[in-house]
């Protein structure tokens, strides 16, 4: 099969991309990094895109050559497979991955594009438990399991336990978290700062996150949405249409976090990116 490049452009830089397999689409990251003074080979080496990937490869049935090729001659670089994108563009830049979703509408059927922005297989549990005088930070995607493994390995028994609901950005959640009590730290993720005081911590940012995103779409606060609509959770009564948007607003914001950037400065930034996706449905 003979390879067919497409060139496009993303806000204002050009990007080319492999076509020839239909809807499974290959991205020049090599090329798309220039521009933002970037490596591949550092997006590849942290932890949460070998995360993401190892999801990736345990879910999908793929292998590492399936979402990650090396090509030699012309165009040649790193080609990330579609799957790949959102992550790697908000690494590029926090932001950019909306350039990006509006390219991958058009190309992916519905089903496809709706896995990638709104799947739910990667979502991990941001937990805090306290065992006999210390408090231990962590995420798992199967947290009950974990705490088995911990009460083993530590021979603690574990005597509270604060556990929220399975969220995309959890590692990020948990380096906020272990970074607020880094002056309390024992070992690893185990801190002396009192159970209760980081569960607070925990619980607070969490639901700030998701009530900033929900106001910025909907105008309600979670509560308010479930009360309004007489749901249980935000996300059964949205379209599919929504559920996207919503996604690629908590993608962003996931990435300006991990950008350093302020509360205030990402809600200004996100509700500007949200009414300017407005516009141009409307349009």
């Amino acid at each position: 099969m003979a390879t067919k490049y497409e060139v496009i452009e993303l806000d204002h830089k050009e990007v080319i991309v492999d076509v020839s397999l239909g809807e499974s689409l290959f991205f020049n990251a090599t090329k798309m990094a220039k521009p933002f003074r970037k490596k591949v080979v550092e997006f590849l080496r942290i932890k949460p895109t070998q995360e993401y990937i190892e999801v990736l490869l345990r879910y999908n049935g793929k292998k590492y050559d399936d979402l990650v090729r090396i090509q030699k001659g012309r165009c040649g670089g790193t080609w990330l497979h579609h799957t790949l994108l959102f992550y790697f563009s908000e690494w590029l830049r926090p932001g950019y991955s909306f350039f990006v979703g509006g390219y991958l509408k058009e190309k992916l059927s519905d089903e496809k594009f709706y896995h990638i922005f709104c799947g739910e297989k990667i979502r991990k549990n941001v937990y805090v438990i306290e065992c006999e005088g210390a408090t231990k930070i962590g995420i798992s995607g199967d947290p009950h399991r974990r705490f088995k493994q911990i009460e083993s390995a530590s021979g603690r028994k574990i005597i509270n336990r604060f556990l929220s609901k399975p969220l995309r950005d959890a590692y990020l959640f948990e380096q906020r978290i272990l970074c607020k009590f880094q002056e309390h730290k024992l070992i690893g993720e185990w801190v002396t700062s009192p159970f209760e005081e980081v569960a607070k911590y925990a619980l607070t940012i969490i639901s700030n996150e998701a009530d900033m995103i929900n106001k910025i779409i909907f105008g309600l606060s979670a509560k308010e949405f479930k009360r309004l609509h007489n749901v249980e959770d935000v996300r059964e009564n949205l379209t599919a249409a929504e559920l996207a948007n919503l996604k690629r607003l908590q993608e962003t914001n996931t990435g300006l976090i991990e950008a350093e950037m302020g509360y205030a400065e990402r809600k200004e930034f996100l509700s500007k990116l949200h009414q300017k996706r407005i516009v141009k449905q409307i349009a």
